[in-house]
């Protein structure tokens, strides 16, 4: 859900099911996969004034897409910017260790440094540093909508409705803002339990309090997630007539617009996209790996290697190991796809290791692809668990495929679509497990479905979409 993460990104947003590669061990076969990245919850939004008209737009959507007024002009200066503030909050907590206060300021700003850099590291402190102002604060004090913005971004459902309970008894009245944030949080929570309708509501709720650019991103992530991709950059362009004006965060819109068009397979669009991000805000690593995954649809597999080995030496991601896994192994060069998953591997066990919830679905889809089947089986059913909407079942759909039990993989599948949930990887899903089931009938509508949401789902160019599917 947007903006708690990443999607990673999820964004992150996180989400985290597109057409991917073929296990060595099995011989060429072709599977489902589930989310990427928490791209969602990287995304902070905003706005200019200058119109940049899209007249291709089935909607005719306009963004405000203008130079920005503040802030700092590239990823580099970005980092720079949160390190400084970093070092500021650490003086802080030095110089009154005891104060719950100064620990939820670095606290805060360890979590949006995890979200702009990707840093682990951050997340870990950041968790820490919560932990201890729980402990300092006496309720109903202790910052409860920044834990409960912590436990989204590491997907705790759990931790985070307590902190908005906390929040709900606060002693000093909060302002219209904070109760916008708090409803825009129950939001996101109504999302991960598949409650869609609960979800707008509480965007309702929220906008009339305090309308901004975070409300309309939500509400293109919802959009999206209905298959409703017009209505979806409708929103991103409201979005873009906010206040704040940041090259990350104008890049950010950018960013989005281009996953919402890859979701629906006009590729080339997704691209001009990317690169209108890379303009906005040069260097973003989450850009990059985004446009070296269009460089992979369009063939230009030499560019994007280059790509995603400069991302590596910069710093050891596990999606651009991944994607340069599926790359070697679609090229025939197992030996090279074998070196790079088994990087990306020891990465996500760390990753699930620290936080299961943020990083299961990560970890199962890379299971699913390059490992152990029945490890991606068990990651996806602990994902569906924490939160069982839409992405988290198509997830596990493909791992019960991959595992021989597409009968429960449908029932998974037709629980994903009974929510709302629609999308081209939801009905390719039910076309694979019912032609396994021998519902060959029910595979051809589904397959017609699938087509009618992305024409390119079955491209073979497609399987080279590893972040943005939809």
């Amino acid at each position: 859900m947007l903006p708690p993460l990443v999607n990673m990104q999820d964004g992150c947003v996180s989400a985290r099911t597109r057409f991917a590669a073929l296990r060595w061990q099995n011989g060429p076969r072709s599977v489902w996969r589930g989310p990427a990245l928490v791209l969602a919850a990287l995304l902070i939004v905003a706005a200019g004034e200058y119109l940049l008209n899209r007249e291709d737009e089935p909607a005719r959507v306009q963004f405000a897409l203008a130079a920005p007024d503040f802030g700092p002009a590239d990823y580099q200066a970005h980092s720079e910017t949160l390190k400084d503030r970093l070092e500021l909050d650490r003086e802080r907590v030095a110089r009154a260790p005891g104060e719950w206060l100064p620990r939820a300021s670095l606290a805060s700003a360890l979590l949006a440094d995890f979200r702009v850099t990707g840093r682990v590291e951050s997340l870990e402190i950041a968790r820490r540093e919560y932990s201890l102002v729980q402990s300092l604060a006496p309720e109903p004090a202790g910052a409860p909508l920044a834990l409960a913005d912590f436990a989204l971004a590491t997907h705790d459902i759990a931790a985070a409705k307590s902190a908005l309970v906390v929040f709900s008894r606060s002693a000093v009245p909060p302002t219209p803002i904070e109760r916008s944030e708090a409803f825009a949080m129950h939001s996101d929570i109504a999302f991960y339990k598949a409650d869609l309708a609960a979800a707008h509501q509480r965007l309702a709720q929220a906008e009339g309090l305090a309308a901004g650019s975070g409300i309309h991103i939500r509400q293109a992530l919802l959009l999206r997630s209905t298959g409703e991709f017009d209505g979806a950059l409708t929103r991103l362009a409201h979005a873009s007539t906010s206040t704040s004006r940041t090259p990350l965060t104008l890049a950010s819109i950018a960013l989005q617009a281009g996953v919402i068009e890859s979701s629906r397979g006009n590729y080339a669009k997704a691209r001009n996209w990317y690169e209108t991000a890379e303009r906005l805000f040069p260097g973003y690593w989450l850009t990059r790996l985004h446009l070296a995954e269009a460089r992979l649809v369009a063939g230009e597999d030499v560019q994007a290697i280059a790509e995603l080995e400069s991302i590596v030496e910069q710093s050891p991601r596990p999606e651009a190991m991944d994607m340069l896994a599926l790359i070697y192994r679609v090229k025939g060069q197992r030996a090279k796809s074998l070196e790079w998953s088994r990087r990306a591997s020891a990465i996500w066990r760390q990753r699930v290791a620290e936080f299961p919830n943020a990083y299961g679905a990560h970890a199962a889809e890379h299971e699913l692809v390059f490992g152990d089947p029945n490890r991606a089986l068990a990651l996806a059913i602990q994902n569906r668990r924490a939160r069982p909407y839409g992405e988290a079942r198509i997830l596990l759909a493909n791992t019960l495929i991959a595992n021989g039990q597409p009968e429960i993989a449908l029932d998974e599948l037709i629980a994903a679509e009974a929510s709302g949930w629609r999308s081209a990887t939801l009905y390719a899903a039910k076309a694979q497990a019912s032609d396994l089931l021998g519902h060959t009938d029910n595979a051809e509508t589904y397959r017609e479905q699938a087509i009618s949401l992305n024409p390119e789902i079955f491209a073979a160019r497609t399987r080279m979409v590893w972040l943005a599917h939809g």
